[in-house]
Protein backbone atom coordinates (compact mmCIF):
# COMPACT_ATOMS: atom_id res chain seq x y z
CA UNK A 1 0.00 0.00 0.00
CA UNK A 2 1.05 3.74 -0.53
CA UNK A 3 2.46 5.53 2.36
CA UNK A 4 3.64 8.86 3.49
CA UNK A 5 6.82 9.81 5.88
CA UNK A 6 7.84 12.69 7.36
CA UNK A 7 11.24 13.12 8.27
CA UNK A 8 13.48 16.23 9.68
CA UNK A 9 17.11 17.52 9.78
CA UNK A 10 18.32 19.67 12.86
CA UNK A 11 20.99 21.77 12.88
CA UNK A 12 23.64 19.02 13.79
CA UNK A 13 22.53 17.18 9.98
CA UNK A 14 20.99 14.39 12.24
CA UNK A 15 17.54 12.85 10.41
CA UNK A 16 14.56 12.15 13.04
CA UNK A 17 11.43 10.21 11.30
CA UNK A 18 8.55 12.08 13.03
CA UNK A 19 5.42 10.42 11.22
CA UNK A 20 4.19 7.81 8.88
CA UNK A 21 0.80 6.64 7.66
CA UNK A 22 -0.51 4.17 5.35
CA UNK A 23 -3.46 3.02 3.64
CA UNK A 24 -6.29 5.16 3.97
CA UNK A 25 -4.05 7.51 6.35
CA UNK A 26 -2.56 9.51 3.76
CA UNK A 27 -5.95 9.84 1.21
CA UNK A 28 -5.72 13.64 0.97
CA UNK A 29 -2.47 13.54 -1.23
CA UNK A 30 -4.01 11.53 -3.92
CA UNK A 31 -7.14 13.41 -5.85
CA UNK A 32 -8.14 10.39 -7.64
CA UNK A 33 -9.61 8.32 -4.35
CA UNK A 34 -12.18 11.67 -3.55
CA UNK A 35 -13.44 11.03 -7.31
CA UNK A 36 -13.62 7.44 -7.28
CA UNK A 37 -15.86 7.83 -4.23
CA UNK A 38 -18.43 9.87 -6.28
CA UNK A 39 -18.97 6.94 -8.75
CA UNK A 40 -21.09 4.51 -8.73
CA UNK A 41 -19.78 1.33 -7.49
CA UNK A 42 -17.01 3.58 -5.93
CA UNK A 43 -13.30 2.58 -4.99
CA UNK A 44 -14.49 -1.43 -5.32
CA UNK A 45 -12.09 -2.32 -3.12
CA UNK A 46 -12.92 -6.17 -3.73
CA UNK A 47 -10.60 -6.35 -6.39
CA UNK A 48 -8.45 -4.03 -8.42
CA UNK A 49 -10.29 -1.94 -10.65
CA UNK A 50 -12.49 -4.90 -11.67
CA UNK A 51 -15.22 -2.82 -12.82
CA UNK A 52 -12.99 -1.61 -15.74
CA UNK A 53 -14.54 -2.57 -18.88
CA UNK A 54 -13.59 -1.94 -22.73
CA UNK A 55 -16.76 -0.10 -24.80
CA UNK A 56 -17.83 -3.24 -25.75
CA UNK A 57 -17.16 -5.45 -22.82
CA UNK A 58 -20.38 -3.39 -21.18
CA UNK A 59 -23.61 -5.57 -20.20
CA UNK A 60 -26.70 -4.45 -22.01
CA UNK A 61 -29.34 -2.82 -21.10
Amino acid sequence: MHGTSIFARDDMGDVFHNYSTYSRGDEFAIGAFAWLDLAPRGRNETGTMSWVRLHDEHPAG
